[in-house]
């Protein structure tokens, strides 16, 4: 071989070698990199997943769990809560300000001339979560079970009948003018009858209907779990799901909110006083609207010496209103004079002729002493010892009786207790409150103070036969104006005979984080989910 075929050939080994050498090298230098870049690029990608899981679950602080989650065995506002997003009404109150009636489940509805027979026409193609189908005989069906369970909302109705499969009548007793409002509440809401049927005592905890929520699962005292309907008539909901999570302490649930481990802190009976720290932090959003319950002191006018107009009358003018207000309530609570909410049509609240009791305690002793108890009395007063702010209220109404002579005793009891008490009308007087479940002022009267009402839930054992033929006037007529004129007349009659002390009502409060988006609060207690969706925190 000439040398220079043997320096060709050396010349061609070298850059062999050499380019062997890089290849190498590139390749034994690139593998961990490349390896490296996929670790992070699923880092990354399992990252963004979590991150669109969390910013499509909702996490809602509850202060306590629901106790049922039955349409008609309900009676708590954390049961229709969670209810309201599982089960349909016919109608429903149109958000943001809810003050008008949309329809849902039904489409359209016309009453009669004489608006004693009202014609609902329902929406078709509707499932319930079990694929059975909604239609008339599931709405039927559905009012037959609460008339048979003799609730207040359905006292009117007379009959329901299927016209056809997606036409409902509703025959009433006599023309009653809040109907439609009724048909807003959740305890009116339709379940599946199929369910009803097949699944026994579980449908107490495990509703099914026909709404953009589906029941997950519910682990007391932890939480309630709602996932996304796919297969929901109307626009899908923006989450995925819902979590109720139970935080019975409102400084823990603060905390959780602070820390964006709650989305949600909705709690109306949580402690006021820690409403001005939310309101201090830029990153959480503070709702406050007028709710729909009254506080009062309720009084057993079936028993001594509590039966006396004087003493009643006595009671009202020894309060120190202003100071609950401002003191107790820390401004979240507005005063309140009459039965019915001042922003409810029919409130008596600025009515010229209705009595105002305001604080004056020398007025207080004159009529004690006018009926007789110069020297005041003993009486217990008692009160939900769960609730700080009602337990405040009653040290208060202690106090300021003591000024006129009258000594309280107070004792404090949990709910079921306080229920066996003002149902045998076994107490003298009680720090009390009443939810209207409706926007009509028929929710905060009737109820509770039509003698029909006795034993439950008129637990003053109030009658009186004026008042009666009054509100049953208020509800056959139609006319706002002829009604809101005997509404008036109702309250005025009822602040004469102090059927109950009014003190104050509440504000509505919500806070939640400032990603959470086109959450509005309702004054009925009960919210709606479907429109809501977060973003990615600030």
């Amino acid at each position: 071989m000439s040398t220079t075929s043997k320096n060709t050939v050396i010349t061609i080994s070298v850059i062999i070698i050499i380019s062997l050498a890089a290849v190498g090298y590139y390749y034994f230098s690139y593998l961990p990199s490349e390896k490296a870049r996929k670790d992070e690029e699923q880092r990354l990608e399992e990252e963004q997943k979590l991150k669109d899981e969390q910013r499509r679950t909702l996490i809602v602080g509850y202060a306590a769990d629901p106790v049922v989650l039955d349409t008609v065995e309900s009676t708590h506002m954390h049961d229709f809560d969670v209810m309201i997003n599982i089960v349909e009404t016919l109608v429903r109150l149109k958000a943001p300000d809810f003050k008008e009636i949309e329809p849902l489940l039904a489409t359209s509805w016309e009453p009669s001339e004489d608006s004693k027979v009202w014609t609902f026409h329902l929406r078709e193609g509707v499932q319930f979560h079990d694929g059975t189908d909604f239609n008339s005989q599931a709405v039927k069906y559905n009012f037959d079970r609460v008339i048979a369970a003799q609730k207040y909302e359905v006292e009117s109705i007379e009959k329901v009948e299927v016209v056809d499969d997606y036409t409902v009548r509703f025959t009433l007793i006599e023309p009653f003018a809040p109907f439609l409002s009724i048909l807003t509440f959740g305890r009116l809401g339709i379940v599946s009858p199929t369910a009803y049927q097949t699944m026994g005592e579980e449908i107490m905890r495990h509703p099914i209907g026909t709404g953009p929520f589906v029941f997950d699962h519910w682990d007391e005292g932890i939480e309630v779990v709602l996932t996304a309907n796919k297969d929901y008539w109307g626009n899908p909901p923006k989450l995925d799901k819902i979590i109720f999570k139970i935080i019975p302490e409102a400084s823990t649930r603060r905390m959780e909110l602070e820390a964006g481990h709650i989305d949600i802190d909705y709690a109306y009976d949580a402690r006021l006083t820690d409403m001005p720290e939310f309101l201090k932090n830029l990153d959480i959003k503070v709702q406050q609207i007028p709710g729909m319950c009254s506080r009062y002191i309720g009084i057993n006018h079936a028993k001594e010496p509590f039966n006396k107009k004087l003493v009643r009358q006595a009671i009202a003018y020894a309060i120190d209103y202003d100071s609950i207000v401002n003191e107790i309530l820390v401004g979240f609570g507005e005063r309140l004079y009459c039965a019915v909410l001042p922003h409810i049509m029919g409130s008596a609240q600025d009515d010229p002729n209705l009595i105002r009791y305001t604080y004056d305690p020398t007025k207080a002793k004159e009529l004690l002493s006018e009926a007789g108890y110069p020297n005041g009395f003993t009486a217990t007063l008692i009160y939900p010892s769960l609730d700080p702010v009602r337990t405040d209220v009653a040290i208060q109404v202690q106090s300021n009786l003591a000024e006129i002579g009258i000594t309280v005793e107070l004792e404090g009891q949990d709910w079921g207790t306080i229920t066996e008490s003002i149902t045998g009308y076994d107490y003298d007087f009680i720090v009390y409150g009443w939810c209207g479940d409706y926007l009509d002022a028929d929710t905060f009267i009737w109820p509770k103070m039509h003698s029909s009402a006795i034993p439950r839930p008129n637990y003053e054992h109030f009658s009186n036969a004026t008042f009666d033929e009054l509100m049953e006037e208020a509800r056959r007529i139609a006319d706002p104006e002829k009604r809101k004129e005997l509404y008036w007349e109702t309250q005025e009659l009822a602040n004469e005979e102090v059927v109950e002390v009014y003190i104050y009502y509440n504000l509505i409060m919500g806070a939640q984080r400032e990603w959470v988006k086109d959450f509005y609060l309702t004054p009925l207690y009960v919210n709606y989910y479907d429109t809501v969706y977060k973003t990615e925190p600030k």
